[in-house]
């Protein structure tokens, strides 16, 4: 009896031994387990913190994250067109990538040139200002316009004299007035219209002090003063001082005179002297038939394209 009470309560005390061994064991393996993962957590940045590719650049063009999609508009056509824009944003300081939390210049790095989901949002934004300092002229040193107003430049040179016509003038006055002097040169026009000034396209002098074209005219002065052509040598009509002419529809010189063309009145003698118009209804003590009348059968055919 007394050995194998002896050898009873060995076996106890070897399982209990055992049970608080794996007992410990297990403790202590949850216990050292806890701070090693969350060490491991803290070394790895979190998705909610980890910049993603398209915040710290512009996607390629057309392709955006998850198969995002993204369509350039017209005015950014081409790759030169859409880095002109971007470094539009950068000269003017404006940050628009999203670096690390910090909104940055892009400054030529990668999505230079492309239209990616940046460059979509800020153009949402921005768009509208960057054309008008485009219109303005303000937007001259980006390449696309830098290339532009060099061709406008040679054209001028080549086809026009004076001063104005000089490329040392031309590369320092506003861009849009160069944009608009060689447009009427390679139109074969003599005469543009700026700021609502008109220019001789020969020389880039200015003609007339205000643009006539949509204000309503009257006759100035009784006389030959309209014209069949915007021509000095041309035959001329007389014309009643105080004869409405209507809407002014365009604007021609023939080297030393400046004509309006006045498309809504009848017969073929349609221009008139700008020296011989009016905007202000002036008094007349003639009242009856003018050569309006006199032509007004032979209108119908005439269209001189303006």
């Amino acid at each position: 009896m007394a050995t194998t009470g002896k050898k009873g309560g060995s076996k106890m005390i070897w399982i209990i031994g055992g049970l608080i061994v794996i007992a410990g064991g297990i403790g202590a393996y949850f216990l050292l387990r806890k701070p090693k993962d969350e060490s491991a957590d803290d070394d790895k940045p979190k998705d909610d913190d980890k910049p993603k590719d398209d915040d710290k650049k512009p996607s390629g063009s057309g392709s955006g994250s998850q198969g995002e999609s993204f369509t350039a508009p017209a005015e950014l056509n081409t790759t030169d067109k859409i880095k002109a824009f971007q470094d539009w944003m950068d000269k003017e300081g404006k940050g628009w990538i999203n670096k690390d939390g910090k909104w940055v210049l892009l400054n030529k790095g990668a999505g230079y040139g492309t239209y990616g989901k940046n460059t979509d949002a800020v153009w949402k934004v921005y768009g509208k200002n960057y054309l008008e300092s485009v219109k303005a002229g303000t937007n001259t040193n980006t390449n696309t316009n830098t290339t532009a107003l060099s061709k406008d430049i040679d054209t001028i040179i080549k086809s026009s004299t004076g001063t104005k016509a000089e490329k040392t003038y031309l590369s320092k006055t506003n861009a849009d007035f160069v944009s608009k002097w060689a447009i009427a040169v390679r139109n074969k026009k003599r005469a543009f219209i700026w700021a609502n000034q008109v220019y001789r396209t020969k020389t880039g002098d200015k003609i007339l002090e205000y643009n006539p074209i949509g204000k309503v005219y009257y006759a100035s002065k009784t006389g030959e003063f309209a014209k069949y052509e915007a021509n000095n040598k041309a035959t001329a009509i007389r014309i009643t001082k105080g004869t409405k002419l209507g809407k002014a529809g365009g604007v021609d010189f023939d080297g030393k005179y400046v004509f309006v063309y006045f498309p809504e009145r009848a017969g073929y003698s349609k221009w008139l002297y700008s020296s011989a118009i009016t905007s202000t209804k002036p008094s007349s003590s003639f009242d009856g038939i003018t050569d309006e009348i006199e032509f007004a059968n032979f209108d119908n055919n005439l269209d001189l394209n303006l």
